[in-house]
């Protein structure tokens, strides 16, 4: 996984971003790290004062970042689209990814470029296989 400074992460609202930053979670790894179980999102939950299932929503975003090709300006698309989870991108349509995410960065321009269809049912693929990075 591609280790990015919370700063790049569109989805976590900058409010949130500085909690966590207070709390020494200043980058994707570390939010992984410390947001693997319900014991763990609860505590950070406590230390940060954010809502423990918006953690769990970046928990789950976060995740994403360990599929071969999706980066963080990506994971920020995907979520907007509804594909939050490794479990939402593994039992995905890929046409419909690909669609949306057009959709989404012809009204944003977050990237130069949206994927292709190949790509992403390799996005698929990987969500299919790889081992669970965190506890629901």
């Amino acid at each position: 996984m591609v280790n990015y400074k919370l700063e790049q992460i569109k989805a976590i609202e900058p409010a949130c971003k500085q909690k966590l930053i207070k709390a020494g979670i200043e980058n994707t790894m570390a939010l992984s790290r410390a947001s693997k179980t319900r014991v763990m999102r609860k505590k950070l939950s406590e230390q940060t004062k954010i809502d423990e299932r918006r953690i769990l929503k970046w928990a789950n975003m976060v995740d994403l970042l360990r599929v071969n090709g999706i980066g963080a300006d990506y994971v920020s698309i995907l979520v907007i689209i509804g594909i939050g989870s490794m479990k939402n991108l593994s039992c995905a349509d890929p046409e419909y990814i690909v669609q949306k995410m057009a959709e989404v960065n012809d009204k944003k321009n977050i990237v130069k470029r949206t994927p292709l269809v190949t790509v992403v049912n390799k996005w698929i693929e990987q969500a299919k296989v790889l081992p669970r990075g965190l506890e629901p």
